[in-house]
Protein backbone atom coordinates (compact mmCIF):
# COMPACT_ATOMS: atom_id res chain seq x y z
CA UNK A 1 0.00 0.00 0.00
CA UNK A 2 2.81 2.25 0.71
CA UNK A 3 4.13 2.17 -3.05
CA UNK A 4 0.92 2.48 -4.35
CA UNK A 5 0.31 5.89 -2.37
CA UNK A 6 3.94 6.87 -2.90
CA UNK A 7 3.24 6.41 -7.01
CA UNK A 8 0.44 8.32 -6.64
CA UNK A 9 2.28 11.64 -5.90
CA UNK A 10 4.77 10.71 -9.24
CA UNK A 11 3.71 12.90 -12.73
CA UNK A 12 4.77 13.48 -15.57
CA UNK A 13 4.20 16.10 -18.86
CA UNK A 14 5.61 15.77 -21.99
CA UNK A 15 5.64 18.60 -24.47
CA UNK A 16 6.53 18.20 -27.97
CA UNK A 17 7.41 21.65 -30.03
CA UNK A 18 8.72 22.00 -33.16
CA UNK A 19 12.24 22.41 -31.52
CA UNK A 20 12.29 20.36 -28.76
CA UNK A 21 10.48 17.79 -25.94
CA UNK A 22 10.06 19.09 -22.22
CA UNK A 23 9.91 16.16 -20.03
CA UNK A 24 8.63 17.52 -16.44
CA UNK A 25 9.03 14.92 -13.64
CA UNK A 26 7.62 14.96 -9.80
CA UNK A 27 8.92 11.93 -8.47
CA UNK A 28 7.84 10.77 -5.03
CA UNK A 29 9.84 12.92 -2.80
CA UNK A 30 7.79 15.82 -4.26
CA UNK A 31 10.93 16.66 -6.34
CA UNK A 32 10.53 18.06 -10.01
CA UNK A 33 12.87 17.48 -12.45
CA UNK A 34 12.98 19.13 -16.31
CA UNK A 35 14.91 18.06 -19.28
CA UNK A 36 15.06 19.33 -23.01
CA UNK A 37 15.57 16.98 -25.60
CA UNK A 38 16.13 18.57 -29.37
CA UNK A 39 13.08 16.87 -31.31
CA UNK A 40 14.70 16.59 -34.35
CA UNK A 41 18.00 14.25 -32.78
CA UNK A 42 15.75 12.64 -30.05
CA UNK A 43 14.09 8.97 -30.55
CA UNK A 44 11.51 7.01 -28.75
CA UNK A 45 12.94 3.59 -27.96
CA UNK A 46 10.43 0.77 -26.20
CA UNK A 47 12.81 -2.11 -25.19
CA UNK A 48 10.71 -5.42 -24.05
CA UNK A 49 12.44 -6.83 -20.92
CA UNK A 50 14.67 -10.57 -21.57
CA UNK A 51 11.92 -12.10 -18.62
CA UNK A 52 8.54 -11.93 -19.53
CA UNK A 53 6.89 -10.74 -16.27
CA UNK A 54 8.87 -7.89 -16.04
CA UNK A 55 7.75 -4.64 -18.13
CA UNK A 56 9.13 -2.93 -20.94
CA UNK A 57 11.04 0.38 -20.94
CA UNK A 58 10.07 3.64 -22.70
CA UNK A 59 12.96 5.96 -23.37
CA UNK A 60 13.67 9.17 -24.84
CA UNK A 61 17.65 8.77 -26.23
CA UNK A 62 19.64 11.35 -27.13
CA UNK A 63 23.22 12.72 -27.55
CA UNK A 64 24.38 10.01 -25.16
CA UNK A 65 21.97 10.89 -22.78
CA UNK A 66 18.94 8.67 -22.01
CA UNK A 67 15.06 9.18 -19.71
CA UNK A 68 12.68 6.70 -19.22
CA UNK A 69 8.69 7.59 -18.89
CA UNK A 70 6.09 6.20 -18.15
CA UNK A 71 7.81 3.72 -15.81
CA UNK A 72 4.15 3.75 -13.87
CA UNK A 73 2.22 2.93 -16.67
CA UNK A 74 0.29 -0.09 -17.48
CA UNK A 75 2.03 -2.32 -20.12
CA UNK A 76 -0.71 -1.11 -22.70
CA UNK A 77 -0.48 2.20 -21.77
CA UNK A 78 3.00 2.37 -22.10
CA UNK A 79 3.27 0.70 -25.85
CA UNK A 80 0.40 3.17 -26.83
CA UNK A 81 2.12 6.35 -25.42
CA UNK A 82 5.19 4.88 -27.29
CA UNK A 83 3.31 4.58 -30.49
CA UNK A 84 1.87 8.51 -29.92
CA UNK A 85 5.37 9.44 -29.21
CA UNK A 86 6.50 8.05 -32.76
CA UNK A 87 4.06 9.55 -34.42
CA UNK A 88 4.72 13.25 -32.65
CA UNK A 89 8.71 12.71 -32.56
CA UNK A 90 9.41 10.76 -35.50
CA UNK A 91 12.51 8.57 -35.90
CA UNK A 92 15.96 10.04 -35.27
CA UNK A 93 16.42 13.03 -37.25
CA UNK A 94 13.04 12.89 -38.63
CA UNK A 95 10.79 15.51 -36.82
CA UNK A 96 7.40 15.24 -38.49
CA UNK A 97 5.53 18.58 -38.77
CA UNK A 98 3.05 18.82 -35.58
CA UNK A 99 -0.24 19.53 -36.13
CA UNK A 100 -2.94 21.96 -34.76
CA UNK A 101 -5.25 19.51 -33.19
CA UNK A 102 -4.47 18.80 -29.35
CA UNK A 103 -5.78 15.47 -30.48
CA UNK A 104 -2.60 14.34 -32.07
Amino acid sequence: LKLNQSRGHMAQTILVSQEAILLRKRQKNAQEAELVFPRYWTRVKLSRSAIASHPSRLTFESGGKSCEVGEFLTEVQRQGLAKRLDRLIGRMSEAPALRDNPQA
